[in-house]
């Protein structure tokens, strides 16, 4: 191309097009989106050209555009490990679905500083619930409300390990049914029979010593312990409560409370479906706190049985439960 050539071409901007009143247009920005797939239509064309006729040249011939074979020309923005040819015709969109794929497998498996909400983890295609798993979720749901990993080892997985039935438990978890933490509580005392027993008729207990019985049991160190509890999601699947961890100060006297429980399972399984939990008796009380609050209740066809865990319970605390059972026409035991 000659000199006059050049001088008799009209000024231009900077993205080619003619400028207007002498002032360059500025260049249009475009997408980190825009710029790959541009990308990808680049190379698209240089292997069309290359595949039907052998070019080696592009841009009406102009020897200063060709690119050779050994050195293709790369977008500014791309470098050298980034630009590579496109493999298919479809490799561009094959690229995303991966990704998208990839995000989708993710959605619920983490939540972050800044989600949302809760998210349920997500759950392997394989897994399925067996019956060990559905009586678990069933006790957190209709009869206790937190368990131990020690006292579901040794009720659901006798001839195994903790560690099997922890693992277990973390499925049960990412399938959305459990949720597991960590709590400080007492180290399980043995349970062989309640401290307290009384049916209507009888002669009132001996409260004071009672007491001083309950009291003298609570020797040790807290330990950490793992534990479970029922979700929202299984309360909702299998018609019970679940979803509310509890308090620091009940952690110990509702493992306790699962350790009653699990003891008449093993020993009285024929009164398991009279069973009901305190979430039970309070869902039933439309949610009112106006009277007292048993921690299970045995509503046999013919009786009512109070089953109460004493902790530390005080001498004035134990004649109050008494009274109330009384007034109530039903026989109790504390533990």
């Amino acid at each position: 191309m000659d000199s006059d050539a050049v001088r008799a071409r009209p000024p231009t901007g900077h993205n080619g097009d003619s400028a207007s009143n002498g002032k360059c247009r500025p260049k249009a920005r475009s997408s980190p989106v825009d710029c790959h797939v541009g990308t990808c239509l680049y190379f698209k064309i240089v292997s069309a050209a290359e595949f039907s006729g052998g070019i080696k040249t592009l841009g009406g011939g102009n020897p200063s555009s060709a690119f050779a074979d050994q050195n293709p020309v790369r977008p500014p923005h791309l470098s050298s490990a980034q630009s590579r040819p496109v493999k298919s015709p479809n490799s561009c969109s094959n690229i995303a679905m991966e990704r998208s794929s990839v995000r989708k497998s993710n959605l619920y498996q983490t939540t972050g500083k800044h989600s949302r909400g809760p998210r349920r983890p997500a759950v392997h295609e394989s897994f399925r619930r067996t019956e060990r798993d559905q009586q678990l979720v069933e006790v957190l749901v209709h009869r206790v409300r937190v368990l131990s990993l020690q006292q579901v080892t040794r009720t659901w997985w006798a001839e195994a390990t903790s560690k099997d039935a922890l693992k277990r438990l973390r499925l049960l978890e990412q399938a959305g049914l459990l949720h597991l933490f960590q709590a400080l509580s007492h180290p399980e005392i043995s349970l062989d029979a309640p401290e307290v027993s009384w049916s209507p008729g009888q002669p009132a207990p001996n409260m004071g010593r009672a007491s001083y019985r309950l009291g003298s049991r609570w020797n040790q160190s807290p330990v950490e312990l793992h534990c479970a509890i029922a979700t929202t999601l299984a309360a909702r699947s299998f018609g019970g409560h679940g979803g509310r961890f509890p308090r620091e100060s009940e952690r110990t006297h509702d493992l306790h409370m699962s350790a009653v429980f699990l003891r008449y399972r093993l020993a009285h399984p024929e009164l398991i479906p009279f069973w009901k939990s305190e979430a039970r008796i309070l869902w039933e009380r439309g949610g009112l706190k106006k009277e007292k609050l048993p921690d299970a209740v045995l509503e046999l066809p013919d009786q009512r049985h109070i089953v109460e865990f004493g902790g530390a319970y005080s001498k004035t605390k134990l004649e109050s439960f008494h009274e109330y059972c009384s007034s109530v026409g039903a026989s109790y035991e504390v533990w």
